[in-house]
């Protein structure tokens, strides 16, 4: 059998400290963007951006948000310019509108 450890990231729930760096880290991480954007900033920091392989990002069509669509950019943005490409990010929406100028920007 598979030993892959799943926790979640959310609220007060998974809150992380520098004293924790002890503490094994889950193979999946799923989290609301306020969290999983602390965690990108901490890799970052840590140069340890690279052990990601994969992201997936949920209603993608929240971009568009005018309360929180500037976080999902941001995360994005941050990802494709300190990952060079490394991780593969899947977005899923079944209702992106205009996905042809999000593929744009993008790329």
């Amino acid at each position: 059998s598979m030993n892959i450890t799943i926790d979640g990231f959310y609220g007060s729930h998974g809150n992380k400290t520098d004293d924790d760096d002890d503490e094994e880290q889950p193979d999946i991480a799923i989290c609301t963007i306020e969290k999983a954007n602390s965690m990108i900033n901490r890799l970052v920091e840590e140069g340890k951006i690279g052990t990601i392989g994969m992201i997936v990002i949920d209603e993608i069509q929240m971009i568009a948000d005018p309360d929180r669509g500037y976080q999902i950019e941001l995360f994005l943005s941050k990802l494709l310019f300190s990952s060079s490409n490394l991780i593969q990010i899947v977005g899923m929406s079944a209702t992106l509108p205009n996905i042809e100028s999000f593929q744009k920007w993008f790329k």
